[in-house]
């Protein structure tokens, strides 16, 4: 998969710079854009610039003009108030890590194929574009209303990740007030802490909205299968889990709970009566001459008491079996039998509504694949007219713009080089702390020390980060 996806994105940037080189071979029109430099083409990066939504900015400000300084006043207290939270954070984050057992983790980096499924990749650059375009209106309609000319917007592209910027006058922002300049500086990071709480807000809503048109915690709705899995044409979509060794999955937490719990006890025996067990012969002591030539249904069980102790059934029926950890388990007419398996693997009993017990889906394997070889929702369609997938999507497009509008909001308050922090940190001790330094050289060497240790403290949780997920993987 990730093989495809790297020569996807690799012919995507050959055929953009061949359309390229071709329009700007017979067109005039986009020949004079590549020269204004509205539109930028080359390999792995692309740049739209534009100023005919400059006139947008002024006409929000026509509708929203009482409620925009106010607004903007709230977002400058909000930006250094985030100022402030984000190195207390970070620098929390780097004390945990040497004094905490089980340190807490501030930052995770998305990486396609690792921590997000590639099918969500186009959905997750969606809502980093719409984060980013948010984060950008707020430094622009902060602008306008502080009467500082926008020269245009744009987006662009780097490799996969999109982005927006906005184009300010800069003669028109150095005539301003500090307090002035704080408010435009700060109104990205206040418009992305918005917008994720109205994210928070719809993800709240969604399942009472949802169950309008959608059954929930009535089972688990399966709505694909790995068509190279073992469960292939054994489940199917549009089936509903019940129970997996069991354990009851009426809702998603229910269904990653038996999973969890699956995954993280050893694999429980099963009370078979004796009668069953002497009906088949005796194994020797090494497990490995056990169902060597039985059909796939036959799986090797540790009898628990017996010597030799392996014997070859029927998998099936004995999983049907009360289950136990040892013979105190089991009646005196039983014995706890116990699948020979690798250390990770488990033998899952999975129970679809409308299936008899006796004929439960059985998957032998590990959890963790469990979890992606069936993609499932906690939401059951109550017509044919309702689309499965749309509640997960809903619901897994709003944590993306909750992470990454909060994300953004967070990281870009850090007083570091590069970052809104940079600016809203020298702009706050202009305008509330001119008197703070005698000399202008040592109010520059104040601001170094503090935008190097910001950097220094981000650069780190970063790092920190990268080397946790790839010790994960």
């Amino acid at each position: 998969m990730f093989l495809n996806i790297a020569a996807t994105v690799i012919g995507f940037w050959l055929f953009l710079n061949i359309l390229d080189q071709l329009a700007n071979y017979f067109s005039d029109k986009y020949r004079s854009l590549r020269e204004t430099q509205q539109f930028t083409v080359t390999y792995g990066y692309f740049k739209l610039y534009s100023t005919h939504f400059n006139g947008l900015f002024s006409r929000l400000r026509k509708i929203f003009g009482p409620f925009l300084s106010p607004w903007f006043a709230f977002g400058s207290f909000l930006g250094c108030s985030f100022m402030i939270l984000s190195v207390l954070l970070l620098s929390f984050v780097i004390a945990s890590e040497l004094t905490i057992e089980q340190p807490t983790q501030l930052l995770t980096p998305i990486v396609p194929g690792v921590n997000l499924p590639y099918h969500q990749l186009i959905l997750y650059l969606v809502a980093i574009l719409i984060s980013a375009i948010f984060h950008e209106a707020g430094h622009g309609l902060a602008a306008v209303n502080e009467n500082v000319k926008v020269n245009g917007v744009g987006v662009f592209c780097f490799i996969i990740y999109p982005a927006a910027f906005v184009d300010l006058c800069s003669e028109d922002l150095s005539t301003l007030t500090p307090r002035k300049r704080l408010r435009i500086y700060c109104a990205g990071i206040c418009h992305n802490f918005i917008l994720a709480v109205i994210a928070v807000i719809f993800l709240i809503l969604a399942p009472y909205i949802l169950s309008l048109f959608y059954s929930v915690s009535s089972g688990i709705y399966v709505m694909s299968v790995d068509t190279n899995s073992v469960l292939h044409n054994k489940v199917f979509p549009s089936d509903i889990i019940m129970q997996l060794n069991g354990c009851q999955t009426l809702s998603n937490s229910d269904y990653i709970s038996c999973l969890r719990e699956i995954i993280t006890i050893s694999q429980p025996g099963y009370c078979v009566d004796q009668s069953y067990i002497d009906e088949h012969e005796e194994i020797g002591e090494h497990s490995e001459d056990c169902c060597k030539d039985n059909i796939d249904s036959d799986l090797c069980f540790r009898i628990d008491g017996y010597v030799p102790p392996y014997r070859c059934m029927h998998a099936r029926i004995v999983s049907q079996k009360q289950q136990c950890n040892s013979n105190t388990d089991c009646e005196s007419t039983s014995k706890c039998s116990v699948p020979v398996l690798p250390e990770e693997d488990r033998l899952i009993r999975i129970s679809l509504l409308g299936i008899a017990p006796s004929q439960d889906t059985l998957y032998l394997g590990t959890g963790y694949d469990l979890f992606y070889i069936l993609s499932t929702s906690n939401y059951i369609p109550k017509s044919e007219l309702c689309i499965p997938e749309l509640p997960t999507f809903v619901e897994t497009f709003l944590s993306m713009i909750v992470s990454i509008s909060g994300a953004l909001a967070l990281l870009n308050s850090v007083p570091c080089y590069y970052l809104d922090g940079y600016w809203i940190f020298d702009t706050f001790l202009d305008a509330y702390c001119p008197f703070m330094f005698n000399k202008y050289n040592y109010r520059q060497m104040f601001c170094k020390i503090v935008y190097f240790s910001s950097t220094a403290l981000l650069v780190v949780n970063l790092l920190l980060a990268i080397v946790k997920m790839a010790l994960r993987s």
